[in-house]
């Protein structure tokens, strides 16, 4: 399981030449645009998280109670499914939460510029499907958890100017969120932890999960590519612009 997750931790590294994240870094751009301007298309898949965790990562209680590595998963998902609130938290605090018609919501969640996390939520309840063996699911989620601890990582450090420039603390973009994202399943003791990372994989079941592995990696990335699209695309219009109109 360790090497398989190797891969994970090669593509991390790839992140700090990507778009989004090299954004993040821009001293040029505002602390406040950095954390406002894609937060609205994380929307679908912040809730959708919620229900991956509450709903399809989760194994019926009964199963969970004669295994300890669906228990594991079970009492992660427990944390997981509940970090919505915090999310509604940021909304309101960036000055996000405006009043829109019903029905604008729906065409703008919806729409063609968050497809990539409507998508992201939809795969992954295929592959829980698929991965029924509970180390393989693991292994899907751990690298969800380990993309979200590098995420909110860089999202903690530009809260902290944030919070300089407006006085004001994010939950969600901010440490209470980051200290939630560790890097690893929660609520789960350390001898269990090591005891599915040391398991050896069959080469059969390691090459099949590499793909799975690898394709969360490339949603993953395809999400963060669409907040930086997002952003670009709702970003204020230069005063110069503003003044001829």
């Amino acid at each position: 399981m360790r090497a398989l997750l190797k891969q994970v931790d090669k593509r991390l590294e790839d992140q700090e030449k990507t778009d989004f994240i090299k954004w993040l870094r821009d001293d040029k751009v505002s602390s406040h645009d950095k954390m406002a301007l894609w937060f609205p298309c994380c929307a679908a898949f912040a809730f959708g998280f919620k229900d991956l965790n509450s709903l399809v990562f989760r194994y019926p209680e009964e199963e969970a109670a004669q295994d300890k590595f669906k228990n594991v998963i079970n009492q992660h998902s427990l944390e997981d499914a509940n970090h919505w609130p915090m999310y509604l938290s940021d909304l309101k605090t960036l000055g996000l939460d405006k009043t829109m018609k019903f029905s604008d919501f729906l065409k703008e969640m919806w729409s063609d510029d968050t497809v990539k996390q409507r998508w992201a939520t939809y795969r992954f309840c295929q592959m829980a499907e698929i991965c029924q063996d509970p180390v393989e699911r693991y292994a899907l989620i751990e690298t969800i958890e380990l993309f979200g601890h590098y995420l909110f990582g860089v999202f903690k450090d530009i809260s902290v100017q944030h919070a300089k420039e407006t006085g004001i603390n994010l939950k969600y973009l901010g440490q209470q969120h980051f200290d939630k994202e560790v890097g690893f399943l929660t609520n789960q003791d350390d001898d269990v932890q090591d005891e599915i990372l040391d398991i050896e994989l069959s080469e059969s079941v390691k090459e099949r999960l590499s793909v799975y592995v690898l394709e969360v990696c490339d949603m993953i990335e395809d999400r963060w590519t669409e907040f930086f699209e997002y952003a670009q695309k709702h970003k204020p219009a230069p005063e110069g612009d503003k003044l001829a109109s």
